[in-house]
This record gives C-alpha cells, sequence and structure tokens, in this order.
C-alpha cells in the first residue's frame, strides 16, 4: 500500500507537532548569559559584518560567533545546548565533555528512553508491521528521530546516527514495506554502530533487507545481475566516486551479490536470505583481488567487504565526509590526511576519528558552518 501525498504531509506535522509539544517547557526557558560565548556578548552591535569576522570569518561576511571552543563543540557536535549545558561542559573542560558523549551507553537517556518504549509501531518486527499494515509507522519513525535529537543527553550519538542514516541512505517511500524494512534499519543497523567501528556499521548494512530491497539486491540472481547495489557499494558506501574501481569492478562486484535476497512471505518475510540457488559460484576479481569458485553468498559477501573496509580509498572518502560535515564544506587536506591515517591504524574505529577532528586545531580554526535546516530546526527547540 502506498504512502499517500496525505499519508506524508499527516507524518510530518503531526511527528513535528508532537515532538515540539514535549519541548514546550524548554522552549519556554531562555539561554543565561553566561551560557553565550564570550565573543558573542562582547561584540558591537552596530559593528559591521567585516569588524565581525576575525581569523574564523569566512569570505562569505559570515560572523564569527562561534569561537569558544566548548560553544562550537555543542554546536556541531549535536543540536545546539540547552540551558545551562554551556556551563556545564566548560566546568568539565572540552576533551572531558568530549569523552562523556563518546561513551553514550554510559549516558542516563531514560527520559528519551522512556517516550520511545512508548511507541507500539516503532518497537515492532517487520512482521507485524505488514500483517498491521501499520501505515502509522513512519509517523513513529519520525517521531523518534525527532524525539531523540531534541531531547536525548546522548548528542553527539545522534548526530552520528543522523550521519550514518544519511551515509547509508534509504528512501522510504519507495513502497509501504520500505517505510516497515527501514525502521528496523534504523534500530538494528544504524543506532547499534553509530560509534563503534565502520568495519561492523558496513557489515551490517550490507545485510540489512531494507537496504538490499531499496537498492534492488533481492533482484540480483545467477546469469540476471542487477548492478545496483554493487555500485552503490563501492561509490556511496565505501571508496568513493574516485575511489579507483571500474565498471569491470562493478560487474564482478554484482556477481558476488547475487543470491543475497529478502524472504517474501512466511517466516522468513522481512528476513535476510542467502540463496544459494541463485549465487553465481565462478570465481570473481574485484580490484585485483580473486574471489575463488565454489564459495557461497556468505563466503564472498565476506570475502568483498574485507577489500572494501580496508581499502586506503574508503579510509579517505569516509574521512572527507567526517570532516566536512563537522569542521568546514571545504574541508583541510591535512586534517583528512590524518583521520583517514587514524582509520587504517584502528579499523575504522568512529571514535578515535572523531577524537582526531574535534582536538584537532583546524576544528578549533574552523570557519562559521552554516546548520542544515533539520538540525537548526532542533537546535531552536533545544533552546
Amino acid at each position: 500500500m502506498p504512502l499517500t501525498r496525505r499519508d506524508f504531509l499527516k507524518l510530518s506535522s503531526l511527528a513535528a507537532a508532537g515532538v515540539a509539544a514535549t519541548a514546550c517547557s524548554e522552549v519556554s526557558r531562555q539561554l543565561h548569559q553566561s551560557d553565550l560565548p564570550d565573543e558573542l556578548l562582547l561584540a558591537d552591535p552596530t559593528a559591521s559584518p567585516d569588524g565581525l569576522l576575525g581569523q574564523t570569518g569566512s569570505a562569505a561576511g559570515l560572523p564569527a560567533i562561534d569561537v569558544d571552543p566548548v560553544w562550537r563543540l555543542l554546536n556541531r557536535a549535536g543540536y545546539g545546548p540547552r540551558p545551562g549545558d554551556i556551563s556545564a561542559a566548560r566546568n568539565l573542560g572540552l576533551a572531558a565533555y568530549l569523552e562523556q558523549q563518546l561513551a553514550w551507553e554510559a549516558i542516563d537517556d531514560s527520559a528519551a528512553d522512556l517516550y520511545v518504549r512508548g511507541l507500539t509501531l516503532y518497537n515492532m518486527e517487520i512482521g507485524e508491521l505488514v500483517e498491521q499494515e501499520a501505515r502509522d509507522a513512519g509517523i513513529e519513525l519520525a517521531s523518534v528521530t525527532y524525539a531523540r535529537a531534541l531531547m536525548s543527553k546522548r548528542q553527539l550519538y545522534e548526530a552520528m546516527v543522523e550521519f550514518w542514516s544519511d551515509h547509508f541512505n534509504i528512501y522510504v517511500r519507495k513502497n509501504q514495506v520500505m517505510l516497515f524494512l527501514k525502521i528496523v534499519d534504523d534500530r538494528d543497523v544504524i543506532r547499534p554502530h553509530a560509534l563503534g567501528k565502520f568495519r561492523d556499521l558496513l557489515w551490517a548494512s550490507a545485510q540489512s533487507p531494507a537496504m538490499m530491497a531499496y537498492l534492488d539486491n533481492v533482484q540480483n540472481n545467477k546469469g540476471e545481475p542487477n548492478e545496483n547495489y554493487a555500485r552503490e557499494l563501492m561509490e556511496l558506501h565505501t571508496l568513493g566516486v574516485d575511489g579507483g574501481y571500474d565498471q569491470q569492478d562493478v560487474q564482478e562486484l554484482a556477481r558476488a551479490l547475487t543470491g543475497l535476497h529478502v524472504g517474501r512471505r512466511g517466516r522468513r518475510q522481512g528476513q535476510l536470505v542467502f540463496n544459494e540457488n541463485q549465487h553465481d559460484t565462478g570465481a570473481k576479481v574485484i580490484l585485483g583481488e580473486t574471489l575463488p569458485a565454489g564459495q557461497t553468498v556468505q563466503q564472498d559477501l565476506n570475502q568483498l567487504l574485507e577489500l572494501l573496509v580496508t581499502h586506503p580509498s574508503t579510509a579517505r572518502f569516509i574521512a572527507t565526509k567526517l570532516v566536512r560535515r563537522f569542521v568546514a564544506d571545504e574541508p583541510p587536506a591535512s586534517l583528512i590526511d590524518r583521520v583517514a591515517t587514524t582509520y587504517l591504524e584502528t579499523d575504522g574505529d568512529i571514535k578515535s576519528m572523531l577524537r582526531v577532528i574535534f582536538l584537532s586545531e583546524e576544528f578549533a580554526t574552523a570557519p562559521p558552518k552554516l546548520k542544515r535546516p533539520y538540525t537548526f530546526m532542533m537546535s531552536a527547540l533545544r533552546a
């Protein structure tokens, strides 16, 4: 059953209204003067934009009002500070606050957890969602996203959930079942690994029924390969468009992914299925490495993912995206190099890469950065 325009508008408006209602007490409060960065408090309100730029100003004329390190970290590594957050972070110190945010599982998030536990559809398994034709599931998925961004004390974690959801993008309006599958993907793929290792996140995504359905690997069969997921896996998820692969690599990778399907009925509905009858068992050569003949779907998958996750192009691609998101739209090459090196040295440990970014001189002296519309909206509600 397709998601209509009316349903989509209902999803957006109800989810936003519901989350905004939970935030009323926060929105009604004002930032204390002590929570404003010193540079903003001391700025001359009559000064021209050029007079406010300073070393972190940009050619576009954006005023450098986020130069306080703690203020900047709270604004970029989350959805903006709530009243009292900046003072608390200053008391801890920047490095200690960062470590606190990286240790996200130790942060008491009972208020946000209580809200999510009260949602019926978001906590269902795929079979239940399909059986009930749960058309309001999209509203609950949006509500969870908004509520956690707004209410959670695990701000860096939620920012990384958004980052990886964008990276491993799934378009939920492809069909109604896709929406149900994305709920499971959000709950079981993105969130458990958002601050873990990229290796584990990639493995989970590559075995996500939502990803297989969205990028048509359910139609990738022996003798009739579908290249959609194979191409996106290299171009968008790992190596990057300039990562050193060619069309022959795409074709070979698609062959290696044949038989990686999703169950359509019965107990296997919505579950990942290794369909050996539709798997091409011939030898494949990907990026110069041979996948020997006679391997199963799982064996080919494991070998190709290992090849991709350890590739230097993947390290540089992930490093570039992280630095661009948190530091500058034109990411400094010096920081990209260090983050890529950290990726390779730590087996893609996300926390280690974020430490390099947020404690770097490049982050401390980065130019102003406009917030994305969603982040801007959440920041306004949290203030």
